[in-house]
């Protein structure tokens, strides 16, 4: 898991020197920054009992944005890692600890989403789309994005393509924004 989010770090590095060097060229030399959020919830854990294993959840969602001087996203990425691990009632694991575990990026059409998607598209296209619906907006933009009482996307254009729960994306992506920095390359 360290190699992949290493790779994945590297991959977003990359996006951001690519997007500083021949990107947006409406931004003066060397004013972009890059940041980087990490969101962890752990709700989804459960408890061992007689009937069940219990369960130690930890969802983490990353985004990494690049923004102008204005701080307005020019490049935005997202992912998560869903890890579970299971455990008796005795607190023995009984995951098996040689599993190699992939984000859902990773995955991708093998996450398994498309089939009960309204809109027919997998985890990591709609974290795609969420990404591209924030280029050109600033956090706070980001954090205004309307959501409806179940947690989805209230904008009609974002909801065409993302339909899963919005506000852990919104949350990391202000987080991104506001951890950026960066270094006048003049």
């Amino acid at each position: 898991m360290k190699k992949r989010l290493v790779l994945f770090m590297g991959m977003i590095l990359t996006i951001s020197a690519l997007a500083m060097g021949c990107g947006d060229t409406s931004a003066a030399e060397g004013s972009l920054k890059t940041g980087l959020g990490i969101v962890t919830d752990i709700s989804g854990s459960t408890d061992a009992s007689a009937e069940a294993e219990g369960t130690a959840q930890a969802d983490v969602t990353i985004a990494a944005v690049t923004v102008d001087v204005e701080g307005r996203i020019v490049a935005c990425t997202i992912d998560m890692a869903q890890t579970v691990i299971s455990f008796d009632t005795d607190g023995k694991i009984t995951t098996d600890l040689t599993t190699e575990l992939q984000t859902k990026q990773e995955a991708g059409d093998a996450y398994g989403m498309k089939a009960a998607s309204s809109i027919g598209r997998e985890w990591n296209e709609q974290a795609d789309a969420f990404a591209a619906y924030c280029v050109g907006k600033t956090a706070d933009e980001v954090a205004g994005i309307a959501v409806t009482e179940s947690g989805t996307a209230a904008d009609a254009d974002l909801s065409a393509s993302c339909t899963v729960h919005i506000g852990g994306f919104q949350e990391v992506v202000v987080k991104a924004v506001n951890n950026a920095v960066g270094k006048n390359v003049d």
